[in-house]
Protein backbone atom coordinates (compact mmCIF):
# COMPACT_ATOMS: atom_id res chain seq x y z
CA UNK A 1 0.00 0.00 0.00
CA UNK A 2 1.29 3.44 -0.91
CA UNK A 3 2.42 6.03 1.61
CA UNK A 4 -0.53 8.37 2.38
CA UNK A 5 0.04 11.81 0.97
CA UNK A 6 -1.25 13.34 4.19
CA UNK A 7 2.04 12.08 5.68
CA UNK A 8 3.92 13.31 2.61
CA UNK A 9 7.65 13.84 3.08
CA UNK A 10 9.99 13.96 0.14
CA UNK A 11 13.16 12.02 0.80
CA UNK A 12 15.43 12.93 -2.09
CA UNK A 13 18.96 11.92 -2.92
CA UNK A 14 21.51 14.71 -2.68
CA UNK A 15 24.17 14.00 -5.25
CA UNK A 16 27.54 15.73 -5.13
CA UNK A 17 30.18 13.97 -7.18
CA UNK A 18 29.68 10.30 -6.44
CA UNK A 19 28.61 10.82 -2.85
CA UNK A 20 25.01 10.35 -1.84
CA UNK A 21 23.65 12.68 0.82
CA UNK A 22 21.35 11.55 3.61
CA UNK A 23 19.40 14.77 4.21
CA UNK A 24 15.69 14.03 3.87
CA UNK A 25 14.87 17.36 2.24
CA UNK A 26 17.92 17.58 -0.04
CA UNK A 27 17.07 17.75 -3.80
CA UNK A 28 18.97 16.44 -6.77
CA UNK A 29 21.43 19.09 -7.87
CA UNK A 30 22.31 19.85 -11.47
CA UNK A 31 26.13 19.87 -11.62
CA UNK A 32 28.25 22.74 -12.95
CA UNK A 33 28.48 23.46 -16.65
CA UNK A 34 30.38 20.77 -18.50
CA UNK A 35 30.38 18.16 -15.73
CA UNK A 36 27.19 16.12 -16.26
CA UNK A 37 28.83 12.99 -14.85
CA UNK A 38 28.59 14.53 -11.38
CA UNK A 39 24.84 13.96 -11.29
CA UNK A 40 25.38 10.23 -11.48
CA UNK A 41 22.81 10.02 -14.27
CA UNK A 42 24.70 7.54 -16.47
CA UNK A 43 22.20 4.82 -17.31
CA UNK A 44 21.67 1.82 -19.56
CA UNK A 45 18.86 3.70 -21.31
CA UNK A 46 18.50 7.20 -22.67
CA UNK A 47 16.44 9.59 -20.57
CA UNK A 48 13.07 10.02 -22.30
CA UNK A 49 11.30 13.11 -23.48
CA UNK A 50 8.16 10.97 -23.83
CA UNK A 51 7.29 7.81 -21.95
CA UNK A 52 4.26 5.49 -22.08
CA UNK A 53 3.29 2.03 -20.88
CA UNK A 54 1.43 -0.74 -22.66
CA UNK A 55 -1.27 -2.89 -21.04
CA UNK A 56 1.41 -5.04 -19.38
CA UNK A 57 3.09 -1.92 -17.99
CA UNK A 58 6.15 -2.29 -20.21
CA UNK A 59 7.84 1.06 -20.87
CA UNK A 60 8.23 2.64 -24.30
CA UNK A 61 10.34 5.77 -24.50
CA UNK A 62 11.51 8.24 -27.08
CA UNK A 63 13.98 11.11 -26.96
CA UNK A 64 12.94 13.81 -29.41
CA UNK A 65 15.58 16.15 -28.03
CA UNK A 66 18.50 14.44 -29.73
CA UNK A 67 18.67 14.38 -33.53
CA UNK A 68 20.51 11.04 -33.53
CA UNK A 69 17.57 9.26 -31.85
CA UNK A 70 14.91 10.70 -34.18
CA UNK A 71 12.37 8.02 -35.09
CA UNK A 72 13.60 5.48 -32.53
CA UNK A 73 11.46 4.01 -29.74
CA UNK A 74 13.03 1.93 -26.97
CA UNK A 75 11.21 -0.72 -24.95
CA UNK A 76 11.97 -3.54 -22.51
CA UNK A 77 11.72 -7.21 -23.43
CA UNK A 78 12.81 -9.85 -20.90
CA UNK A 79 14.99 -7.37 -19.05
CA UNK A 80 16.75 -6.03 -22.14
CA UNK A 81 16.21 -2.80 -24.03
CA UNK A 82 15.37 -3.20 -27.71
CA UNK A 83 14.99 -0.51 -30.36
CA UNK A 84 11.94 -0.11 -32.58
CA UNK A 85 12.40 2.11 -35.62
CA UNK A 86 9.70 4.12 -37.35
CA UNK A 87 12.24 5.96 -39.53
CA UNK A 88 11.01 4.25 -42.71
CA UNK A 89 7.43 5.29 -41.96
CA UNK A 90 8.56 8.90 -41.37
CA UNK A 91 10.61 8.85 -44.57
CA UNK A 92 7.56 7.64 -46.50
CA UNK A 93 5.86 10.98 -45.83
CA UNK A 94 9.11 12.93 -46.17
CA UNK A 95 9.54 13.79 -42.50
CA UNK A 96 13.28 13.97 -41.97
CA UNK A 97 15.39 14.00 -38.84
CA UNK A 98 16.40 17.48 -37.66
CA UNK A 99 19.96 18.56 -38.37
CA UNK A 100 20.56 19.64 -34.79
CA UNK A 101 19.24 18.86 -31.33
CA UNK A 102 16.00 20.46 -30.11
CA UNK A 103 16.10 21.38 -26.43
CA UNK A 104 12.31 21.70 -26.23
CA UNK A 105 11.81 18.06 -27.26
CA UNK A 106 8.37 18.32 -28.80
CA UNK A 107 6.27 15.18 -29.07
CA UNK A 108 4.24 12.69 -27.06
CA UNK A 109 3.66 8.94 -26.76
CA UNK A 110 0.49 7.10 -25.70
CA UNK A 111 -1.24 3.70 -25.89
CA UNK A 112 -4.96 3.15 -26.34
CA UNK A 113 -6.81 0.40 -24.46
CA UNK A 114 -6.12 -2.11 -27.26
CA UNK A 115 -2.35 -1.41 -27.16
CA UNK A 116 -2.40 0.76 -30.25
CA UNK A 117 0.72 2.93 -30.07
CA UNK A 118 0.65 6.62 -31.07
CA UNK A 119 3.58 9.04 -31.14
CA UNK A 120 4.11 12.57 -32.38
CA UNK A 121 7.56 12.90 -33.92
CA UNK A 122 8.47 15.97 -35.91
CA UNK A 123 5.35 17.07 -37.77
CA UNK A 124 4.03 13.53 -37.99
CA UNK A 125 1.70 11.18 -36.16
CA UNK A 126 3.14 7.66 -35.98
CA UNK A 127 0.83 4.70 -35.35
CA UNK A 128 1.50 1.02 -34.65
CA UNK A 129 -1.34 -1.49 -34.13
CA UNK A 130 1.04 -4.29 -33.09
CA UNK A 131 3.32 -2.99 -30.33
CA UNK A 132 5.91 -1.64 -32.73
CA UNK A 133 6.19 -4.49 -35.21
CA UNK A 134 4.91 -2.22 -37.98
CA UNK A 135 4.42 1.55 -38.22
CA UNK A 136 2.46 3.99 -40.33
CA UNK A 137 3.00 7.74 -40.37
CA UNK A 138 0.66 10.62 -41.16
CA UNK A 139 1.39 14.34 -41.66
CA UNK A 140 0.02 15.88 -38.46
CA UNK A 141 1.73 18.76 -36.60
CA UNK A 142 -0.40 18.32 -33.49
CA UNK A 143 -0.28 17.45 -29.81
CA UNK A 144 -1.63 14.16 -28.40
CA UNK A 145 -3.94 13.45 -25.52
CA UNK A 146 -1.84 11.31 -23.18
CA UNK A 147 -2.66 9.25 -20.11
CA UNK A 148 -2.67 11.65 -17.18
CA UNK A 149 -4.79 9.43 -14.97
CA UNK A 150 -7.94 7.50 -15.75
CA UNK A 151 -8.36 8.18 -19.47
CA UNK A 152 -10.61 5.64 -21.20
CA UNK A 153 -8.98 5.28 -24.59
CA UNK A 154 -11.15 2.67 -26.28
CA UNK A 155 -10.20 4.44 -29.51
CA UNK A 156 -7.41 6.73 -30.70
CA UNK A 157 -6.46 9.71 -28.53
CA UNK A 158 -7.54 13.24 -29.41
CA UNK A 159 -5.10 15.49 -31.26
CA UNK A 160 -5.13 19.27 -31.00
CA UNK A 161 -4.01 21.44 -33.91
CA UNK A 162 -2.89 25.07 -33.86
CA UNK A 163 -3.06 26.93 -37.16
CA UNK A 164 -2.97 30.55 -38.34
CA UNK A 165 -0.56 31.46 -35.54
CA UNK A 166 0.13 35.19 -35.39
CA UNK A 167 2.01 37.68 -33.21
CA UNK A 168 0.56 40.69 -31.43
CA UNK A 169 2.45 43.98 -31.27
CA UNK A 170 3.52 45.07 -27.78
CA UNK A 171 2.80 41.60 -26.39
CA UNK A 172 5.86 39.34 -26.21
CA UNK A 173 4.06 36.07 -25.49
CA UNK A 174 0.75 36.48 -27.30
CA UNK A 175 0.37 33.95 -30.13
CA UNK A 176 -3.33 33.88 -31.07
CA UNK A 177 -4.29 31.00 -33.33
CA UNK A 178 -7.08 28.78 -34.57
CA UNK A 179 -7.63 25.69 -32.42
CA UNK A 180 -9.19 22.50 -33.72
CA UNK A 181 -9.23 18.84 -32.68
CA UNK A 182 -8.85 15.61 -34.62
CA UNK A 183 -10.53 12.41 -33.42
CA UNK A 184 -8.96 9.68 -35.59
CA UNK A 185 -10.62 6.34 -36.27
CA UNK A 186 -9.04 2.97 -36.93
CA UNK A 187 -9.29 1.23 -40.29
CA UNK A 188 -8.03 -2.07 -41.66
CA UNK A 189 -5.02 -0.22 -43.08
CA UNK A 190 -4.25 2.07 -40.17
CA UNK A 191 -5.94 5.36 -39.25
CA UNK A 192 -8.27 7.90 -40.77
CA UNK A 193 -7.61 11.28 -39.21
CA UNK A 194 -11.00 12.68 -40.24
CA UNK A 195 -12.21 16.27 -40.33
CA UNK A 196 -10.93 18.71 -37.73
CA UNK A 197 -13.50 19.83 -35.14
CA UNK A 198 -13.40 23.64 -34.65
CA UNK A 199 -12.70 24.74 -31.07
CA UNK A 200 -11.75 28.44 -31.09
CA UNK A 201 -10.79 31.17 -33.53
CA UNK A 202 -9.15 33.05 -30.62
CA UNK A 203 -7.06 30.23 -29.24
CA UNK A 204 -3.89 31.06 -27.35
CA UNK A 205 -2.46 28.00 -25.60
CA UNK A 206 -3.41 24.32 -25.74
CA UNK A 207 -1.58 21.02 -25.81
CA UNK A 208 1.89 20.38 -24.49
CA UNK A 209 3.62 19.98 -27.81
CA UNK A 210 6.15 18.15 -25.67
CA UNK A 211 7.33 21.41 -24.09
CA UNK A 212 8.38 21.61 -20.47
CA UNK A 213 5.77 20.44 -18.00
CA UNK A 214 2.66 19.92 -20.08
CA UNK A 215 1.03 16.55 -19.60
CA UNK A 216 -2.36 16.32 -21.35
CA UNK A 217 -4.68 18.91 -22.85
CA UNK A 218 -7.56 16.40 -22.89
CA UNK A 219 -9.08 13.41 -21.14
CA UNK A 220 -11.50 10.93 -22.69
CA UNK A 221 -14.21 9.23 -20.61
CA UNK A 222 -16.59 7.01 -22.56
CA UNK A 223 -17.95 8.86 -25.58
CA UNK A 224 -16.79 12.28 -24.30
CA UNK A 225 -13.44 14.00 -24.69
CA UNK A 226 -12.94 17.03 -22.43
CA UNK A 227 -10.23 19.50 -23.47
CA UNK A 228 -8.81 22.64 -21.86
CA UNK A 229 -7.34 25.70 -23.55
CA UNK A 230 -6.78 29.44 -23.12
CA UNK A 231 -8.13 32.15 -25.41
CA UNK A 232 -6.79 35.52 -26.42
CA UNK A 233 -8.33 38.13 -24.05
CA UNK A 234 -10.16 41.19 -25.32
CA UNK A 235 -7.54 43.46 -23.72
CA UNK A 236 -3.79 42.96 -23.49
CA UNK A 237 -4.00 43.24 -19.69
CA UNK A 238 -6.95 40.87 -19.51
CA UNK A 239 -5.08 37.82 -18.24
CA UNK A 240 -5.52 34.39 -19.78
CA UNK A 241 -9.15 33.17 -20.00
CA UNK A 242 -9.21 29.40 -19.44
CA UNK A 243 -11.99 27.35 -21.07
CA UNK A 244 -13.03 23.73 -21.24
CA UNK A 245 -15.02 22.08 -24.02
CA UNK A 246 -16.59 18.66 -24.43
CA UNK A 247 -16.54 16.73 -27.70
CA UNK A 248 -19.05 13.97 -28.31
CA UNK A 249 -17.02 11.41 -30.21
CA UNK A 250 -20.10 9.84 -31.75
CA UNK A 251 -21.52 13.15 -32.98
CA UNK A 252 -18.03 14.40 -33.88
CA UNK A 253 -18.83 17.85 -32.53
CA UNK A 254 -18.51 20.13 -29.50
CA UNK A 255 -21.58 19.76 -27.27
CA UNK A 256 -20.58 21.98 -24.33
CA UNK A 257 -18.24 24.84 -23.44
CA UNK A 258 -17.44 26.44 -20.10
CA UNK A 259 -15.31 29.36 -18.91
CA UNK A 260 -13.26 28.21 -15.90
CA UNK A 261 -10.94 30.96 -14.69
CA UNK A 262 -8.74 33.86 -15.65
CA UNK A 263 -5.18 32.71 -15.09
CA UNK A 264 -2.01 34.76 -14.78
CA UNK A 265 0.00 36.54 -15.86
CA UNK A 266 -1.77 39.83 -16.65
CA UNK A 267 -0.89 39.75 -20.33
CA UNK A 268 -1.80 37.01 -22.83
CA UNK A 269 0.85 34.34 -22.56
CA UNK A 270 1.36 30.98 -24.28
CA UNK A 271 3.06 29.75 -21.08
CA UNK A 272 -0.32 29.84 -19.32
CA UNK A 273 -1.18 26.42 -20.68
CA UNK A 274 -3.88 24.38 -18.88
CA UNK A 275 -3.70 20.64 -18.32
CA UNK A 276 -6.36 18.13 -17.24
CA UNK A 277 -6.74 14.73 -15.57
CA UNK A 278 -9.66 12.54 -14.52
CA UNK A 279 -9.86 10.50 -11.34
CA UNK A 280 -11.29 7.01 -10.91
CA UNK A 281 -14.80 8.38 -10.27
CA UNK A 282 -14.75 10.53 -13.40
CA UNK A 283 -14.27 13.91 -11.70
CA UNK A 284 -12.25 16.31 -13.85
CA UNK A 285 -9.22 18.14 -12.43
CA UNK A 286 -7.67 21.17 -14.15
CA UNK A 287 -4.39 22.96 -13.43
CA UNK A 288 -3.64 26.16 -15.30
CA UNK A 289 -1.29 29.16 -15.51
CA UNK A 290 1.14 30.77 -15.10
CA UNK A 291 4.37 32.47 -16.20
CA UNK A 292 6.21 33.17 -12.98
CA UNK A 293 2.95 33.48 -11.02
CA UNK A 294 0.64 31.06 -9.25
CA UNK A 295 -1.05 28.00 -10.74
CA UNK A 296 -4.82 27.71 -10.32
CA UNK A 297 -6.58 24.41 -9.57
CA UNK A 298 -10.26 23.53 -10.16
CA UNK A 299 -12.37 20.36 -9.94
CA UNK A 300 -15.69 19.55 -11.60
CA UNK A 301 -18.69 19.22 -9.28
CA UNK A 302 -19.98 16.16 -11.12
CA UNK A 303 -18.18 13.29 -12.88
CA UNK A 304 -17.68 13.47 -16.64
CA UNK A 305 -19.64 16.76 -16.78
CA UNK A 306 -18.31 20.27 -17.39
CA UNK A 307 -21.68 22.10 -17.19
CA UNK A 308 -22.78 21.30 -13.62
CA UNK A 309 -20.36 23.57 -11.81
CA UNK A 310 -16.75 23.75 -10.71
CA UNK A 311 -14.94 24.30 -7.45
CA UNK A 312 -13.57 27.75 -6.76
CA UNK A 313 -10.14 28.23 -8.32
CA UNK A 314 -7.41 28.00 -5.69
CA UNK A 315 -3.74 28.95 -5.99
CA UNK A 316 -0.93 26.46 -5.41
CA UNK A 317 2.39 28.19 -4.82
CA UNK A 318 4.49 31.11 -6.02
CA UNK A 319 6.48 31.83 -9.19
CA UNK A 320 5.39 28.72 -11.10
CA UNK A 321 5.67 27.97 -14.82
CA UNK A 322 5.09 24.92 -17.07
CA UNK A 323 2.23 23.11 -15.35
CA UNK A 324 1.90 19.33 -15.38
CA UNK A 325 -0.77 17.14 -13.79
CA UNK A 326 -1.26 13.42 -13.19
CA UNK A 327 -3.68 11.36 -11.09
CA UNK A 328 -2.82 7.97 -9.58
CA UNK A 329 -4.95 4.88 -8.88
CA UNK A 330 -5.91 6.26 -5.45
CA UNK A 331 -6.95 9.66 -6.92
CA UNK A 332 -3.96 11.56 -5.54
CA UNK A 333 -2.78 14.42 -7.77
CA UNK A 334 0.79 15.37 -8.65
CA UNK A 335 2.47 18.26 -10.45
CA UNK A 336 6.04 19.16 -11.42
CA UNK A 337 7.00 22.65 -12.61
CA UNK A 338 9.68 25.31 -12.82
CA UNK A 339 9.84 27.50 -9.74
CA UNK A 340 12.03 30.52 -8.97
CA UNK A 341 13.52 30.22 -5.45
CA UNK A 342 15.13 32.73 -6.30
CA UNK A 343 16.83 30.94 -9.19
CA UNK A 344 15.34 28.20 -11.36
CA UNK A 345 14.49 24.96 -9.57
CA UNK A 346 12.27 22.03 -10.47
CA UNK A 347 9.40 22.12 -8.01
CA UNK A 348 6.91 19.44 -7.04
CA UNK A 349 3.49 19.46 -5.35
CA UNK A 350 0.80 16.89 -4.59
CA UNK A 351 -2.75 16.74 -3.29
CA UNK A 352 -4.19 13.79 -1.41
CA UNK A 353 -7.49 12.33 -2.59
CA UNK A 354 -10.37 13.92 -0.71
CA UNK A 355 -8.27 16.84 0.49
CA UNK A 356 -9.06 20.43 -0.44
CA UNK A 357 -5.46 21.53 0.03
CA UNK A 358 -2.29 20.97 -1.95
CA UNK A 359 0.89 20.15 -0.05
CA UNK A 360 3.51 22.89 0.09
CA UNK A 361 5.88 23.01 -2.87
CA UNK A 362 9.14 21.10 -2.48
CA UNK A 363 12.29 21.32 -4.59
CA UNK A 364 12.87 18.19 -6.64
CA UNK A 365 15.92 19.41 -8.58
CA UNK A 366 18.13 22.42 -7.84
CA UNK A 367 19.43 24.32 -10.86
CA UNK A 368 23.07 24.77 -11.81
CA UNK A 369 23.18 28.55 -11.35
CA UNK A 370 24.39 29.99 -8.06
CA UNK A 371 21.53 30.86 -5.74
CA UNK A 372 20.61 34.51 -5.94
CA UNK A 373 22.19 34.95 -9.38
CA UNK A 374 19.53 35.76 -11.95
CA UNK A 375 20.22 34.34 -15.37
CA UNK A 376 17.33 32.98 -17.39
CA UNK A 377 17.05 29.23 -16.94
CA UNK A 378 14.48 26.49 -16.79
CA UNK A 379 14.09 22.75 -16.79
CA UNK A 380 13.04 20.75 -19.81
CA UNK A 381 10.96 18.36 -17.77
CA UNK A 382 8.04 15.97 -18.18
CA UNK A 383 5.93 14.15 -15.58
CA UNK A 384 4.71 10.59 -16.31
CA UNK A 385 2.74 7.91 -14.50
CA UNK A 386 2.62 4.19 -15.29
CA UNK A 387 -0.26 1.68 -15.03
CA UNK A 388 0.79 0.94 -11.43
CA UNK A 389 0.90 4.59 -10.29
CA UNK A 390 4.69 4.75 -10.34
CA UNK A 391 5.79 8.35 -10.95
CA UNK A 392 8.59 9.39 -13.29
CA UNK A 393 10.07 12.84 -13.96
CA UNK A 394 12.50 13.34 -16.83
CA UNK A 395 14.55 16.51 -16.70
CA UNK A 396 17.49 18.46 -18.02
CA UNK A 397 18.64 22.00 -17.29
CA UNK A 398 18.72 24.83 -19.80
CA UNK A 399 20.00 28.41 -19.57
CA UNK A 400 20.78 30.91 -22.27
CA UNK A 401 20.77 34.40 -20.78
CA UNK A 402 24.55 34.11 -20.73
CA UNK A 403 24.56 32.79 -24.32
CA UNK A 404 26.01 29.57 -22.98
CA UNK A 405 23.52 26.74 -22.98
CA UNK A 406 25.96 24.61 -21.01
CA UNK A 407 26.45 20.87 -20.89
CA UNK A 408 23.90 19.49 -18.49
CA UNK A 409 22.72 15.91 -17.97
CA UNK A 410 19.46 14.39 -19.12
CA UNK A 411 18.04 12.25 -16.33
CA UNK A 412 14.99 10.30 -15.21
CA UNK A 413 13.86 10.21 -11.57
CA UNK A 414 11.38 7.67 -10.20
CA UNK A 415 9.13 7.42 -7.16
CA UNK A 416 7.58 4.08 -6.17
CA UNK A 417 5.75 5.49 -3.14
CA UNK A 418 3.54 8.29 -4.37
CA UNK A 419 6.22 10.99 -4.20
CA UNK A 420 7.51 10.22 -0.70
CA UNK A 421 10.97 9.38 -2.04
CA UNK A 422 12.80 9.78 -5.34
CA UNK A 423 15.91 8.36 -6.94
CA UNK A 424 17.47 8.19 -10.39
CA UNK A 425 15.71 5.45 -12.36
CA UNK A 426 17.31 2.21 -13.49
CA UNK A 427 16.10 -0.62 -15.69
CA UNK A 428 15.27 -2.55 -12.51
CA UNK A 429 12.80 0.20 -11.53
CA UNK A 430 10.82 -0.47 -14.69
CA UNK A 431 11.10 -4.24 -14.39
CA UNK A 432 9.71 -4.45 -10.86
CA UNK A 433 6.30 -3.28 -12.10
CA UNK A 434 6.06 -5.59 -15.14
CA UNK A 435 4.06 -8.77 -14.42
CA UNK A 436 5.60 -12.10 -15.27
CA UNK A 437 5.11 -13.15 -18.85
CA UNK A 438 1.55 -14.32 -19.35
CA UNK A 439 0.43 -17.28 -21.40
CA UNK A 440 -1.61 -14.98 -23.61
CA UNK A 441 1.37 -12.85 -24.61
CA UNK A 442 0.38 -11.03 -27.83
CA UNK A 443 1.67 -12.91 -30.85
CA UNK A 444 2.28 -9.63 -32.64
CA UNK A 445 4.84 -8.43 -30.08
CA UNK A 446 7.97 -7.20 -31.89
CA UNK A 447 10.97 -9.47 -32.15
CA UNK A 448 14.17 -8.58 -30.37
CA UNK A 449 16.55 -6.47 -32.37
Amino acid sequence: MRTPLSAFIIALLALSGTAVGNAADAPFRIPPNGKPELLGATSEFEAPTALAFDSRNRPYLINNRNAKTFGLIHTLRDGKWITLSCVDALNSIKVKAPKKDDSQARGELVFDDADGLYATIGDALVYSPDLGKTFRAYPCPGSLEVRSGHNQLTGPPAIILKTNITRIANSEWARPCTLSVLIPSKTADGLTLGEAIPISERGLAAGSGGHSGGSSFAVTLGRFTHLVYTEMPGKLAGGNPVHIATIDRQQHSVIARKFLARAGPKGPDIHSRPTIAADSKGFLHVLTGSHGGTFLYLRSEKPNDIRSGWSEAVGLSERQTYASLTCDEHDNLFSAFRQWMPDATLGYQSKAAGSNKWQAARTLVQGALKRGVYNYANFRHRLFIDRNSTLYVSFTFYEHETYDEGVYPEALAVSHDGGASWRLATTADFERHIPRKAENEPKNAPDKK
